[in-house]
Order: structure tokens, then sequence, then C-alpha cells
């Protein structure tokens, strides 16, 4: 079952795979993962 996510760096949908991977603008990553390495660019863009 996939599902999508929407992207909060360029706001597009992906899909999700069965194993909580994910197709997204910045490769092929897992979702878990993808929580720390948006919060590290927020904080990058927004100092």
């Amino acid at each position: 079952m996939t599902k999508n996510f929407k992207c909060p760096l360029c706001h597009e949908e992906h899909e999700i795979d069965e194993y909580g991977w994910v197709q997204s603008c910045i490769g092929y990553i897992e979702l878990g993962s993808m929580i720390g390495e948006i919060e590290k660019w927020l904080e990058k863009r927004f100092k």
C-alpha cells in the first residue's frame, strides 16, 4: 500500500513504498531519516 507524502522542501507529493522509503526531490530516502534532514535544512535556511 502506498500513500503520498507531501515534501516540505519542494511541496510535491511523493509515493511512499511499503518499507517507508520515499522517492523525493533529495533522492530515495527512508522517511524516518528524512525528518532529521529536513530539520537541519530548515535550521540552515532560516538562520
